[in-house]
């Protein structure tokens, strides 16, 4: 027996080409199989049953504003009803467009208070209305109007007068007063010439008022008191004046 070993039983050993040619495939292989597969689900197919479902809902609330359009006050669909308007009025941009369907809504109303209680009479474009012992009132600034009725009932023409002075109310509105009122236009401006020119215009209206004397009153010159009239007011001062005594006449003449 020799020493030397069998060549079948000697170790294989791996070619240093072999083994670069080997690792090469391997690390390839490696690369494509760990590599992120496409999706299964496309967006397309994912978008599909997304948009039949919009489709349904739009359908369903379509037939569901459809039906509660001719609901009531204390019916069940009225509030799907009241929803679909908030929600025209919230895609409604344009100023125009938003007045417009305020209007419209505000015409709605009152058809629904009308079949609500057909033997009620409704009083269109009032500031107040007095039923008996019920007060209504068309909003914050006509609820001063009606508080200053209130405080005249109460005590007398002169106090509610003296106490709209003090809230800067520059003339107590009748209930009867359209809420766009001659006596508010052109008041909303901070010019104190002009407001005085306009307190003596209203306080005294069956005065002829030169401009001279205007202009005396709020402590400017005739030129420049016509020019702050025409910048604050929007128009002139016997034209201011004018609208103020044809709605004082309108007023006297609904009592």
């Amino acid at each position: 027996m020799t020493g030397r070993r069998s060549p079948l039983l000697e170790r294989p050993v791996l070619r240093e080409q072999f083994r670069k040619e080997l690792r090469g495939r391997l690390m390839s292989e490696a690369v494509v199989a760990l590599a992120p597969r496409p999706s299964r689900f496309s967006f397309p197919a994912l978008l599909r049953p997304a948009l039949a479902a919009a489709a349904i809902l739009v359908l369903v609330a379509a037939g569901a504003t459809s039906a509660a359009a001719s609901s009531l006050p204390g019916d069940a669909l009225y509030a799907v009803k009241r929803a679909g308007e908030d929600v025209r009025l919230a895609l409604t941009f344009d100023d125009v467009a938003r007045t417009q369907l305020l209007s419209e809504f505000t015409d709605r109303r009152l058809e629904e208070l009308a079949e609500i209680a057909p033997k009620a009479r409704i009083l269109e474009n009032r500031l107040y209305v007095v039923d008996g012992e019920r007060y209504s009132s068309a909003g914050i600034t006509a609820g001063i109007d009606l508080m200053l009725h209130l405080v005249h009932q109460c005590t007398d023409q002169s106090c509610a007068l003296a106490v709209a002075r003090y809230l800067l109310v520059y003339l107590r509105r009748s209930g009867s007063d359209p809420q766009l009122s001659p006596w508010l236009e052109g008041r909303n401006h901070i010019h104190p010439a002009v407001h005085r020119a306009q307190d003596a215009i209203a306080a005294d209206l069956t005065k002829s008022w030169s401009l001279a004397a205007l202009a005396r009153v709020a402590g400017a010159s005739d030129r420049h008191l016509s020019r702050l009239f025409h910048e604050h007011v929007g128009m002139s001062i016997p034209e201011y004046s004018n609208r103020l005594r044809v709605a004082f006449e309108v007023r006297f003449q609904s009592f």
